[in-house]
């Protein structure tokens, strides 16, 4: 990923958080959607830094009462976690 393109998602992502910390999960949801299609065109599916945009996707999801998708959201990075980092890592335990 070419320093532009890491800019441009960490811009995505932090507007996203922002939008949640501003009570707007809409707002959210559509910039942490975008962060993950870049992440994961840049760096696989499987890629801890998708983990990390799938969890603030699932938060904004929770926000807009989306359980479901929010669940979805939450498994799919609780399982890229496990396997980049091991059942062990503090952020799986």
């Amino acid at each position: 990923m070419r320093s532009n393109d890491l800019m441009w998602v960490t811009t995505l992502n932090e507007s996203g958080l922002l939008r949640l910390a501003s009570h707007d999960p809409v707002g959210a949801r559509e910039y942490l959607e975008q962060a993950v299609a870049v992440l994961q065109a840049a760096y696989g599916p499987d890629d801890r830094r998708v983990a990390v945009a799938l969890n603030n996707l699932a938060l904004a999801l929770l926000g807009m009462e989306d359980t479901q998708g929010a669940k979805l959201r939450y498994l799919r990075a609780l399982a890229i976690l496990v396997l980049t980092d091991g059942f062990k890592h503090p952020d799986v335990a």
